[in-house]
């Protein structure tokens, strides 16, 4: 029993007469085909739907559609219903049988005299036959039952007719489409300045041109391929598999005129290498290659389309060369404005041996002048502006800030109050003295009234008054040993109140944050104070592997004339000498090895500076070779791995 959508066909025996279907199951066969014509899918998988229909709802043994694929050849698409629904086969046939040809210009016909019976009929496209539909059924189907369904078989190769007209109408709107586009595309190629940028313009936009899942665009050189641009990837990775196995594949193909489409069984040994090392390292299924070509006709690039699935790569090739056509003038053009016009010369095999000497003698006078020609030689160092007259004010316990009186950029006079300090333990301490001096004196003057009222009484025994004259000096002791400590905390409370140095201005940023309310230990730098109406003058850090450059070195290099460049007002210069250097090297935030310098400057009224301000020190060091000048941090760097080595 065959199951149908609305109707059961039941296979009869041989000698059974065959029924034709009821006209609802062919009018429902016919609603699905006309939906599938409808439908944008390729001729094979339409067929296969469009015969699985047929055979649900028809008693056919086999339906065949023959398409007209060129003058001679033909295109034969069969499934049967002893092979199975989903099955479909395809071949190209060269000479159909003659009943074929006949039905190609004849209406849908029944052809009885044959075995197995046929209903074939054309495939109308346009108003013009491209194909014959054939339905072969059993040969003891009845004539009657054939002739009922001429008129569906003939419908059927209307609806399959109009799905090839659909879709040569589709193929030609999308060919339309392609070639606006493929105009808009080329340009675009035009705006390209470099030919990195004109790769990535054809990797990107043109792969879809190719009708491939991935472009690559490789560059041929002297030297071999590199890979410039790949579809879909912004930075290509040299050490890929992938990336080296394209340049392989490239640089063996370079001698191609006419674009390869692969695989093929026609490649040389090489190239065939080439291209099983792609197929392993990228999972590559079918490609094409065409190489591009510069005036002279030399190879100066490379385009790979890929595929990593099994479906047919149909025109690759030409369609390859029409992209590679479109971006060739580009290509040569951006070439030649890449290329100097010495090596362009040199690119010829007459001006080949005069390019090489003349690289060779720019290179000579290059070495010559750089170890010959003297150039002034000039170190340069990082400094920062600072007040000659500032001051850091520390702090002289450990406690707390208790209160900051000042802000920052407050100009304040010699003595004044700037920040109380407050020492807790200190505090409790004076407290505790204080409460035993009371103590004390308070006995000791209890002891001298004993004194005075024994001194009276002549009951009072001599070792009695003796007791209380030793326990009165005892006292006193006491009392000046309290008062002492006393005296001592009285003058450490009062250090600690901060007050200003000189006549100047707050330095420190931010006081009340930094500050107020924070714990302290003695000997932390509070607060800077600085006279900023005053004379200037820079501190700088000079590298120590360029202070030894400077005629006088160390203590002899005091006076060493300076230049010196604002970092802000990069206009603004002043000149200056060294007065104080550091005998003590210490490292920099970068970890180099440095020297302290302190320059007064010639000018060193400097109005509106603030503290801080980061300025550039060249100190002059006579004249050198133009290579030292350039290159001795590089020679310096030679000079001391050569040594380590040793």
């Amino acid at each position: 029993m065959q199951e149908a959508t609305g109707y059961s066909v039941a296979m009869p025996d041989a000698a059974d007469d065959v029924p034709p279907p009821p006209p609802s199951a062919l009018e429902h066969c016919l609603d699905r085909l006309a939906t599938l014509s409808a439908a944008d899918s390729e001729p094979v998988v339409f067929f296969r739907e469009f015969v699985r229909t047929i055979l649900h709802s028809v008693p056919v043994e086999e339906v065949t559609a023959w398409l007209r694929v060129g003058t001679t050849d033909w295109m034969r698409l069969t499934s049967s219903r002893s092979a199975g629904e989903e099955s479909l086969t395809t071949e190209r046939v060269v000479e159909p049988p003659p009943w074929v040809r006949e039905s190609f210009t004849t209406p849908m016909r029944i052809i009885s005299e044959s075995t197995p019976k046929r209903l074939a009929g054309p495939i109308r496209q346009a108003g013009e036959s491209t194909g014959v539909l054939v339905f072969e059924f059993s040969s003891t189907t009845p004539d009657d039952t054939l002739a009922a369904l001429a008129p569906f078989a003939a419908a059927v190769a209307e609806l399959a007719g109009d799905f090839l007209a659909t879709r040569e109408l589709r193929t030609l709107r999308q060919d339309g489409l392609e070639r606006q586009h493929f105009e808009r595309w080329q340009g675009t190629l035009a705006s390209a300045t470099r030919l990195e940028q004109l790769a990535g313009i054809i990797a990107h936009d043109g792969r879809a041109f190719c009708h491939a899942d991935r472009l690559t665009v490789l560059r041929l050189t002297t030297k071999g391929a590199r890979a410039v641009a790949v579809s879909g990837v912004d930075t290509i990775d040299p050490r890929s598999p992938v990336v080296l196995a394209m340049e392989v594949f490239s640089s063996a193909a370079r001698s191609e005129t006419s674009p390869l489409a692969l695989p093929s069984d026609e490649l040389s040994a090489p190239l065939q290498d080439a291209w099983n090392q792609l197929v392993s390292a990228g999972g590559t299924r079918s490609a094409a290659l065409g190489v591009i070509h510069d005036g002279n006709g030399q190879s100066v690039g490379v385009l790979i389309a890929e595929r990593f699935t099994d479906s047919p790569y149909s025109d690759a090739t030409g369609r390859l060369s029409r992209v590679i056509t479109a971006v060739m003038p580009w290509w040569r053009s951006l070439e030649a404005a890449q290329c100097p016009w010495w090596w362009r010369a040199g690119l010829t095999r007459h001006y080949r041996l005069g390019r090489r000497a003349m690289i060779v003698g720019i290179f000579t006078l290059l070495l010559t002048g750089l170890g010959a020609i003297p150039i002034p030689f000039r170190i340069t160092a990082e400094g920062e502006l600072a007040p000659v007259h500032r001051r850091d004010l520390f702090a002289t316990a450990n406690g707390v800030v208790e209160t900051v009186l000042v802000e920052h950029g407050d100009r304040v006079a010699a003595g004044q109050t700037l920040a109380q300090l407050r020492d807790p333990g200190m505090e409790m301490e004076a407290t505790r003295v204080t409460g035993e001096l009371a103590t004390v004196r308070a006995r000791l003057e209890v002891v001298e009234a004993a004194r005075i009222v024994g001194a009276t009484n002549i009951g009072e025994t001599p070792a009695r008054l003796q007791q209380l004259a030793s326990e009165a000096a005892d006292l006193r002791q006491q009392s000046e040993s309290l008062a002492a400590q006393q005296k001592l905390l009285a003058a450490e409370r009062e250090t600690w109140t901060i007050r200003s140095p000189l006549d100047g201005e707050v330095l420190t940023w931010d006081v009340q944050s930094l500050l107020s309310g924070r714990p302290i230990e003695r000997g932390q730098v509070l607060l800077t104070v600085g006279d900023t109406t005053g004379d200037w003058e820079v501190h700088a850090r000079v590298r120590e592997r360029d202070f030894r450059h400077l005629p006088r070195q160390q203590g002899g290099s005091i006076g060493e004339r300076a230049e010196v460049v604002f970092a802000g007002d990069p206009g603004k210069s002043q000149t200056g000498q060294i007065t104080r250097v550091s005998r003590v090297t210490d490292l920099n935030e970068r970890g180099e090895s440095t020297i302290r310098v302190t320059i007064e400057l010639d000018q060193p009224r400097l109005p509106n500076s603030r503290a801080g301000t980061r300025v550039w020190l060249r100190m002059d060091c006579g004249r050198r070779a133009l290579g030292y000048v350039w290159f001795h941090d590089f020679i310096d760097a030679i000079r001391t791995a050569v040594w380590l080595r040793r």
